[in-house]
């Protein structure tokens, strides 16, 4: 349906469209033919309603196309052949008739849907498209499956229509204006392919040989099993679809047989794509007419007798192939008959067409299956005297559609239509303009021979009439080719211009017309030539004076007749011309305005305003009204850029009487239209650059009468914002060009203003708002003219300082500020959401150089209107809401002005603080008040509003749709009615909290900038400045306690008090503590709490908090009582918004908004870091004489709200409280134990740099480092540079290898070197440095000392909280630094909790998780329990084996979270965690001890032995806090927990703890023993959880690896870690490297250290390291480390693991479904809840790594399984599995198989580098084997595109591209893909995809073999060096399945 979105263009209509829309909109449906018959029945009629619509647009038309879709939509409802191709039809029109009854319908009411197309055409093809597109092509799409050839004919010329129209208004943006839905593309696309290619000819012959016609009537439609709809077939017909595709059988339908052939003599009737092995079914009859007697009846029976009789039902295929089959059903038919045949023929042509239309890609799919059509298309203008006229239109309806497309296609069209270096009337077009000109020039004559024309120029006078269709199409060829420029340039080129240009003599003014507008497009390109430029300019000139002379007579004796006549309209001029002369008119006056504005080169303009040129343009001036004010906007603009141009020829044009007509056309008034008023300034103008043409304008006043228009009634609605910006333009350009007038224009300009006040102040009494803040037109009117003449004078002023003066001095000011007054009425938002910006704007531009003018004149607007206020505010009187309206529009224009404040500004404040700032703070506390007691009653108008909207869509669908029951309406839309009283009140509810929201949207804004000002003068530094910020602050911070003073004088509920304080505390944060605008700001805090704001605040907050508790303690706090279920939601997405705004007015919600509000700003202003951070802060205390004290600063801060918070803290009702709440009131308690300093000196140390100290070196490090065969010296250097981090260290050592330098030269290079330490901690995200504070004082206070004595038991008590655990341990952290409890105690509480619930059988989640949090963010806490492992470790074994046997969901979180901590008890510990350890226990150790025992201390380390030292530290990470009988036990409780019930949570932690647990291989032992391998791959989740397959990588790594196979693991991993750095950076940087590996080195740092001496090199001086070469023999031995060769034991473990992965692989899941899951799928939940975590592209990654790490690919190729039947072709059968199965990705199962295929590339991959020979032989076998079958396609397609990624992979290793092209030759794979090609049906609809990757692979290798030629091998290949870190880096396009590159089949011959 359209929608029109306003109506005020209906009263723009002219009487005979009214007249015809009101005829159809009130003809009953039944009558609807009959009506449109009378209208367009005969030629007359038709022409007068094509007339009209040229004058409408198409949202004119809404109401009737609105109506014709309803008529559709309830035929199209009875047919179900109408709806079976479309989804949304058939579900939006479900019958209550049987399917078969419904099936046996036909299209009913043929001719109604005949006459409505036929209307509709009408419409869309002659009006304007407007703002509205057309959108009914659902029902369209619908009409396509209609039986009836003439409904289809005709529903597809009124949608090529349509798209013409939209393509041609919208050239640029053509796509998103044409068809999209995916339906009628479908559709188009088969209809477009007809009989075949090479069909277009024969259908248009009448007799056929009887071969052919039998050809013809034959059916050949092959099915296949991606044809049906999605639940289409049971798993035991696909069973029977696959035995019966196995055989070559297919089932003829029909009493005699046929050849079945698809190609009959250039007929295809065959095939849609697919494959014979892959087919269900083969519909084959051999002449349909002896089947059935029509298209439909036979149709009908292939549904029903398939579904009766067959295996597979035919009645299941998708809606695209049900068409299709239709489609070829009703061509076959129609091949009987000529005229049925020719008529499917023009069907074919115009969907094509529609489809060329619209996006380039629809077009392309076309060409892909017939890339001759267009050579087929040209072969008909060869016989064209053969040829229908009908099909010959539609022809050239496809080469308009080609020219406006794709350059490619437009030089496609451009070649058939103009062959290049074609001589005289050769081409098509030449024949067809040859035709044009013969008929209609009167004296021509051609030498072109005896051509055959395509109009018969002896025909009589109406032959035009005849011609019309087909001249309409050939000038829309035409123009489309003039519309680009490839088409002008070849119309150029061709000489055909010039044809053109002749005519323009024409006798018919419908060819003038499209003439003149190709001659209009064809100047607009460059490649235009000066003869036809100017011979086609003079013609149309000539054509425009008879034009105009001719009308001379009408025009005047329409003015004779007395009549209304809207002449704003641009139909006026269709009162006395033709539509084509009007169309003339306007087009030769565009080329006149684009000539005169872009001339060419050798044109000379001056022509124009010479002789009859002149006359005829006066002429037209004069008549300006008449012709519309399109025409005079153009002609305005071309005839000032001509004197502009050239202005000697000014007093030749005023001579002719020109300035006499524009005098005359402003004194008499002008027409009220934008265009008209847009256009007359630039004339005006020009005329100006003469003397005395000023001097005569400036004398008749012109000026002043026409820009009078800006204050004028008449002007109100035609004066838009744009035109009034753009009339203040001229004004200040006209200024800018004559100085002189400066003061005049300025006294205009006052002048004006004056008059327009005059004028409010005069309608007054008329000028009124109501109580709904509503007004009538004329106050509309008033308010459009005021603001549009503001916007006009603001552009007059714009960056003119000197017209801002001169406003200024002559009262200019006073009459702005006075305007400004009488237009801020108050208004509801949809009236003044834009009238204050305009004011704004003018005040702005005076405000630059008059600051303080600007600022004293709004300010005193400011004060009148608050002392007209009373003390007490009735906020139902209107005169009221106007002050207050008035004043937050004066404010909201002052923020504007002055939003950069600077110190005059400042002064300014403070002078009028008292008289303005004071009051205006009552006023806002009165106003936010009369909001909070609104709130309530505001969000139950807005939930009202929302269910109002709700009723009615709901009342609209049940209109829609009369067949839907009541259960379709939700329950919960309940019918809501509302009486005129009650909306009434809604509304005057609305506009007040309008009026009342508009002051609190400007207070905050106001008080930011005075904070901001603050902040910019205190920054300066200076004492007077600093002076001047506090005097400011303190006039700011009384208007802050305002509001919390007049608090007490409210008296209402205590909900609306919370309400009340939680605004005005959020103003109060906003401005004191929120970092917006940098503002944390101390000073405006400090005198906030002088002013005792603090105080007053902390009272109000402790009485409320108190009875909120209170509440929460009595459960009396109000819930939502209207829950909405999930599928009402589903049904009414509104009630979303009604249950949270239901939510947000709850006791509940609004007690915790204030709670949350309030203590959170007490918890920013009790904090150090707050004053600290503060910049007005640093300013006062780095100042000079400042007496600023934070200690004492803070201390007061906290004394205060310290004695609020021990009023409630211990209420038992804190914990009910909302979780934010409470975390919030612990970080507070938290900063008062903490405390403050008590020294500004200790605070400004606070504020400088650190300086720089001296590192002492960390032995433990050094000798670790020497250990891994480094030098001492070099290890204590690399230690002492990198800050004791082991990891920067070694990332130092690797880039600085050892020179002999001295110590002077190594210390003068300290810096740098530590700054490129620095730079890599930084990049490594390793740099661990904190800020330290300093030890704090705590104030001796009677409130904090209370805090201090109970902290310990109140925190305990809250630690069980999951929410506040956090802030829990971090108060008991600074608890122990200051004494105030021993960390044992707080272990000792913590473990006796875990035991007592222990005992109790009830360990809860928040125990275990807060002891969880404590072992992970408090080192010494840990440390502690740590300390007391043997009995935590047995407890909690205990509680993990009490909490298996428990089921409840309690149970299960609580173990998840002990799993948590017991991967904190396994894991290993990371080698910078444990130097940092180091460092701090030693630096705790030096601090007690004196400087003596710390240097003998030192001395001992460093004699200790480097092994001892790289032993223990071997240990340190190897240490666990379970003992071995521990590990064990916690081994069998993991074996236990994997159970299906277990959630995704709890298995990922006990996974991750297996893979911390297998480790040691006793443990790996007792594992295997229990069969954990198969437990693992077998688990089941109905929601697999992220990260797995790595964590079970690393189980399977720690089975099988030993020290040999680590070494292996490491020499692998290090070679593919540098390639992939390679790939990704260009080149590896030693910290690239160690980051990238660090997991390994934490593995064994001395085993891979080891490995990198071995394999890698560091040049000197860079930070790069690089691969040695490697040694063609290998060594036994390096250094003094052996290589260790794996046992038999050990290889048969690995062969274990992976037999056991491949086993698995064979049944594992493609993928998860819960993925694939959608909204529908929800009643499928209990399919998914067992299914495999582990998916076969998981498996597949873990073998292919194994692989990769492990060398064993004998393993995997030596693999056997029972599914491996021998029918396998080849040698290895795992290979043909890997190839066949798991490799080809159908673009069909894209979803389901998901990234199966990337993985099985990455196996393959690494298959090949270990063993090319065999994989490339089998590759070989496999394409050798292929057949015709879909699957085959899918193989081939894989295959290449793995070639093809193997050769681009190597192309920077020229040695493995050599060895890959040897074994590419050696197999015969080039050929071999080549002959593939040969067995696959190429009617399949994927074997496009499949020949572009089949040729991607051939393309690469014979470009780099320079051809495909035999390569003789050097030697034998036995690996391949290739990069596979293409297949496992994120970034790398590898990671994605390939996609084949575009080859374009519509220009390259096909590929056979």
């Amino acid at each position: 349906m359209l929608i029109r979105k306003d109506r005020k263009n209906e009263k723009e209509l002219d009487e005979p469209i009214k007249s015809i829309v009101n005829k159809i909109v009130e003809s009953k449906p039944e009558d609807i033919c009959k009506t449109i018959n009378k209208l367009i029945g005969d030629e007359n009629s038709l022409n007068e309603v094509a007339n009209a619509a040229r004058k409408s647009e198409l949202g004119h038309w809404v109401d009737v196309l609105n109506k014709f879709d309803e008529i559709l939509e309830k035929i199209i409802s009875k047919s179900s052949i109408l709806t079976f191709g479309d989804k949304k039809q058939n579900k939006k029109h479900k019958s209550q008739t049987t399917t078969k009854e419904k099936l046996s319908q036909k299209t009913p009411n043929v001719e109604m849907i005949l006459a409505i197309l036929k209307m509709t055409k009408v419409i869309t093809s002659n009006c304007k498209l407007g703002t509205i597109k057309y959108s009914s092509f659902d029902r369209l799409c619908c009409l396509l499956n209609s039986e009836n050839i003439e409904v289809v004919y005709t529903t597809l010329d009124v949608s090529l229509a349509v798209v013409k129209k939209q393509s041609s208004a919208y050239y640029n943006e053509r796509a998103s204006y044409t068809v999209q839905a995916k339906e009628m593309i479908q559709k188009l696309l088969s209809i477009s392919f007809g009989y075949g290619p090479n069909s277009i000819e024969m259908s248009c012959k009448d007799n056929l040989q009887e071969e052919m016609i039998k050809k013809g009537l034959s059916l050949h439609y092959e099915i296949y099993n991606d044809y049906f709809q999605e639940e289409k077939l049971s798993k035991k017909k696909l069973e029977k679809s696959s035995a019966l595709s196995s055989g070559v059988s297919t089932t003829a339908i029909g009493s005699s047989g046929g050849s079945g052939s698809s190609n009959m003599g250039g007929v295809s009737l065959g095939g849609g794509g697919g494959n014979k092995n892959d087919s269900v079914h083969v519909v084959e009859i051999a002449d349909v007419t002896k089947r059935a007697s029509d298209a439909l009846t036979l149709y009908l029976d292939l549904m029903n007798n398939h579904k009766e009789s067959s295996e597979l039902n035919i009645s299941k295929l998708n809606c695209e192939r049900k068409f299709e089959l239709w489609t070829r059903i009703r061509l076959a038919f129609g091949f009987s008959n000529f005229e049925m045949r020719k008529k499917w023929t023009i069907c074919r042509l115009l969907a094509f067409a529609i489809l060329v239309n619209g996006p380039r890609d629809h077009a392309q799919h076309f060409f892909l299956y017939q890339p001759g059509f267009v050579k087929e298309l040209r072969e008909l203008f060869d016989k064209v005297e053969q040829i229908p006229r009908e099909v010959i239109i539609a022809t050239l309806e496809v080469y308009s559609a080609l020219s406006l497309q794709a350059k490619k296609y437009q030089q496609l069209a451009i070649q058939s239509l103009i062959p290049m270096g074609a001589t005289s009337y050769n081409g098509v077009l030449q024949k067809i303009i040859s035709d044009l000109t013969k008929k209609y020039l009167p004296d021509y004559s051609s030498d072109s021979g005896d051509s055959k024309m395509m109009i018969d120029t002896n025909n009589n006078d109406n032959d035009e009439k005849e011609d019309k269709e087909y001249l309409d199409v050939v000038f829309h060829l035409l123009i489309s080719l003039a519309r680009t420029h490839i088409g002008s340039q070849a119309l150029h080129d061709s000489g055909l211009f010039i044809e053109i240009s002749n005519l323009l003599n024409s006798k018919s003014d419908f060819v003038i017309m499209k003439c003149v507008c190709i001659v209009e497009l064809l100047l607009q390109h460059r490649n235009r030539s000066s003869v036809f430029q100017s011979t086609s300019i003079h013609d149309c000139v000539r054509l425009l004076k008879g034009i105009v002379e001719s009308s001379k007579q009408k025009i005047e004796e329409l003015e004779k007749i007395e009549t209304q006549r809207d002449f704003s309209s641009n139909n006026i001029i269709y009162e006395f011309l033709s539509s084509e002369q009007a169309a003339i008119v306007i087009a030769v006056v565009r080329i006149l305005n684009s000539v005169a504005n872009y001339p060419g080169n050798d044109f000379n303009t001056r022509e124009l305003l010479e002789g009859d040129s002149l006359n005829t343009i006066n002429e037209l001036l004069r008549h300006y009204n008449w012709y519309g004010p399109n025409c005079f906007s153009y002609l305005a603009s071309a005839f000032s850029a001509l004197m502009n141009r050239e202005p000697t020829i000014i007093p030749h044009v005023r001579d002719s009487g020109s300035l006499d007509i524009l005098i005359n056309i402003v004194k008499t008034g002008l027409t009220p239209n934008t265009n008209v008023i847009s256009a007359l300034p630039p004339l005006l103008a020009a005329f100006s650059l003469n003397t005395e043409s000023l001097d005569r304008l400036e004398k008749e006043q012109v000026f002043y009468i026409f820009y009078k228009i800006l204050i004028e009634d008449k002007y109100a609605k035609s004066v838009t914002k744009d035109t009034a910006s753009l009339l203040g333009k001229d004004i200040n350009e006209f200024m800018r060009h004559h100085p002189e007038n400066k003061s005049k224009w300025v006294e205009i300009v006052v002048k004006l203003a004056n008059e327009l006040i005059e004028k409010f102040e005069n309608s007054s009494s008329e000028l009124s708002v109501n109580e709904n803040g509503e007004i009538n037109d004329k106050c509309k009117n008033y308010l459009n003219m005021s603001s549009n003449f503001v916007v006009a004078l603001g552009m007059v002023i714009l960056n003119r300082p000197d017209h801002a003066a001169l406003l200024i001095e002559k009262e200019g000011l006073k009459a702005l500020s006075k305007l400004t007054v009488k237009s801020l009425l108050p208004l509801s938002p949809k009236y003044s959401e834009n009238i204050v910006l305009k004011f704004s704007t003018p005040f702005s531009s005076i405000a630059k150089n008059h600051t303080n003018e600007v600022f004293e004149e709004l300010a005193g607007i400011l004060l009148s209107n608050i002392q007209q206020l009373p003390e007490i505010i009735d906020f139902e009187k209107i005169e009221h809401l106007s002050s207050i309206y008035l004043i937050s529009r004066i404010l909201f224009i002052m923020l504007r002005v002055f939003k950069d404040p600077d110190t005059p500004f400042l002064n300014s404040w403070k002078s009028k603080g008292k008289d303005i700032l004071l009051p205006l703070a009552k006023i806002d506390a009165q106003v936010r008040w009369a909001l909070a007691i609104r709130k309530k009653q505001q969000v139950t108008d807005a939930i009202n509003a929302l269910r109002k909207k709700a009723e009615k869509k709901r009342l609209k669908e049940k209109e829609e749709n009369k067949q839907q029951t009541a259960a379709s309406s939700s329950s919960s839309s309940v019918p809501f009615e509302e009486t005129a009283e009650e909306k009434a009140s809604r509304s005057k509810r609305k506009y007040i909290i309008a009026m009342l929201s508009s002051m609190t949207s400007v207070t905050e804004p106001l008080y930011l900038i005075l904070q901001r000002a603050v902040f910019e003068v205190v920054k300066e530094g200076s004492r007077d400045a600093i002076q001047l910020g506090k005097e400011v602050a303190s006039v700011l911070s009384k208007n802050l306690v305002i509001p919390l003073q007049e608090y007490s004088n409210f008296s209402g509920t205590d909900e609306e008090k919370a309400i009340y304080l939680n605004g005005v505390i959020t103003l109060i944060h906003s401005i004191i503590v929120s970092e917006r605008h940098r503002n944390l700001n101390s000073l405006i805090l400090d005198t906030f709490i002088e002013e005792k704001g603090l105080d007053t605040l902390l009272e109000h907050y402790k009485r409320l908090v108190l009875i909120i508790l209170d509440l929460y303690q009595q459960n009396k706090l109000e819930e939502v009582t209207e829950k909405v279920e999930l599928k009402e939601l589903k049904k009414d997405p509104s009630l979303v918004a009604i249950e949270s705004m239901n939510k947000s007015i709850t006791s509940n919600a609004l007690f915790n908004g204030f709670l949350l509000t309030a203590t959170k700003f007490l918890q920013r202003v009790s904090s150090l870091p707050y004053v600290v951070s503060s910049p007005v802060t640093q300013s006062i205390l780095l100042s000079q004489g400042n007496t600023f004290e934070t200690g004492a600063f803070m201390n007061k801060i906290q004394k205060k709200i310290a004695s609020a918070i021990v009023e409630f803290w211990q209420n038992p009702a804190l914990k009910k409280t909302n979780s934010s709440f409470l975390l919030l009131i612990i970080n507070i308690i938290g900063y008062i134990v903490k405390g403050v300093e008590s020294s500004v000196e200790e605070t400004t140390d606070l504020l400088k740099k650190p300086t720089t100290q001296t590192i002492e070196v960390d032995m433990d490090g050094v000798n670790q480092l020497v250990e891994m065969g480094f030098t001492e010296s070099h290890a204590r250097n690399a230690m002492r540079r990198a800050n004791n981090n082991i990891v920067v260290a070694m990332d130092w050592i690797l880039n600085n290898p050892p020179q002999e330098e001295d110590e002077d030269e190594e210390m003068n290079d300290e810096d740098e070197l530590e700054k490129a330490i620095r730079l890599s901690m930084l990049e490594s995200g390793i740099d661990e440095k904190k800020e330290e504070t300093a030890e704090v004082a705590v104030p001796q206070i009677e409130s904090t000392q209370q805090i201090k004595e109970q902290i310990i038991s109140w925190v305990m008590d809250k630690l069980q909280i999951s929410a506040v655990t956090y802030p829990c341990i971090d108060v008991l952290t600074v608890c122990i630094k200051k004494d105030l409890i021993k960390k044992e105690e707080i272990v000792d509480k913590l473990i006796n909790q875990i035991k007592e619930e222990t005992n109790q059988n009830n360990v809860k989640e928040g125990t275990v998780h807060a002891l969880l949090l404590v072992l992970e963010n408090n080192a010494e806490l840990k440390a502690t329990l740590l300390e007391k492992s043997d009995d935590l470790a047995s407890l909690f074994l205990t509680i993990a084996g009490n909490l298996i046997e428990s089921k409840s969901e309690e149970s299960k979180k609580s173990l998840a979270t002990l799993f948590s901590v017991f991967e904190l008890f396994t894991k290993k510990r990371k080698l910078d965690e444990i130097s940092k350890e180091n460092k701090e226990l030693k630096e705790k150790e030096k601090e007690k001890e004196k400087e003596k025992e710390k240097k003998k201390k030192e001395e001992k380390e460093e004699k200790k032995s480097a092994e001892v030292i790289i032993q223990s530290y071997a240990e340190e990470i190897g240490k666990s806090i379970l003992n071995e009988n521990e590990k064990l036990k916690l081994m069998d409780i993991c074996c236990a927990t994997i159970t299906e019930e277990a959630t995704s949570e709890l298995l990922r932690n006990v996974f991750q703890v297996l893979a911390n647990l297998t480790q040691s291989r006793e443990i790996v032992n007792k594992l295997l023993e229990s069969n954990i391998i198969e437990k693992i791959l077998s688990v089941k989740q109905k929601n697999t959880f992220i990260g797995l397959p790595l964590i079970v990588t690393n189980i399977f790594r720690n089975i099988i690896e030993d020290e040999s196979k680590l070494r292996k693991a490491f020499t692998n991993e290090i070679k593919s870690k540098m390639s992939a750095l390679m790939l990704s950076h260009g080149r590896v940087t030693t910290n690239n490297f160690l980051q990238s590996l660090l997991p390994s080195i934490e593995r064994n740092p001395k085993v891979f250290f080891d490995i990198v001496k071995k394999l890698c090199k560091i040049r000197y001086n860079s930070r790069n390291i690089e691969l040695k070469e490697e040694k063609k023999e290998e060594e036994s031995t390096t250094g003094d480390l052996t290589i260790l060769i794996p046992t038999e034991e050990d290889n048969k473990l690995l062969t274990f693991v992976m037999n056991s992965l491949l086993n698995y692989l064979i049944v594992a899941p493609t993928t998860n479904r819960k993925l694939l899951r959608t909204k529908e799928d929800e009643s499928e939940e209990e399919d998914t809840k067992n299914q495999n975590a582990l998916e076969k592209k998981d498996i597949l990654r873990m073998i292919a790594s194994f692989v990769q790490l492990y060398d064993c690919s004998g393993v995997v190729l030596n693999f056997e399984h029972d599914s491996f039947y021998s029918q396998m072709i080849g040698d290895n059968k795992f290979l043909y599995y890997l190839l066949h199965e798991l490799l080809p990705a159908p673009q069909g199962k894209a979803r389901e198989l998901g990234d199966q295929p990337i993985a099985a590339n990455y196996l393959l991959c690494v298959l090949t580098s270990k063993n090319p020979k065999l994989i490339f032989s089998e590759i070989a076998n496999v394409i050798g084997s292929v057949t015709d079958g879909s699957h085959s396609i899918h193989l081939i397609q894989a295959l290449s595109d793995f070639i093809f990624n193997l050769l681009n992979n190597s192309q920077s290793k020229p040695e493995t591209l050599k060895q890959i092209s040897n074994l590419l030759i050696k197999y015969d794979i080039p050929k071999l893909l080549l002959d593939s090609s040969f067995k696959l049906d190429l009617n399949h609809p994927e074997i496009p995809q499949c020949v572009q990757a089949m040729l991607r692979p051939i393309e690469s290798y014979t470009k780099t073999n320079g051809g495909v030629k035999k390569i003789e091998e050097e030697k034998e290949i036995n690996t391949l060096d290739i990069d596979l870190s293409l297949y496992t880096s994120p970034n790398s396009p590898f990671q994605r399945l390939p996609q084949s590159i575009s080859y374009d089949f519509a220009f390259a011959p096909t590929f056979r």
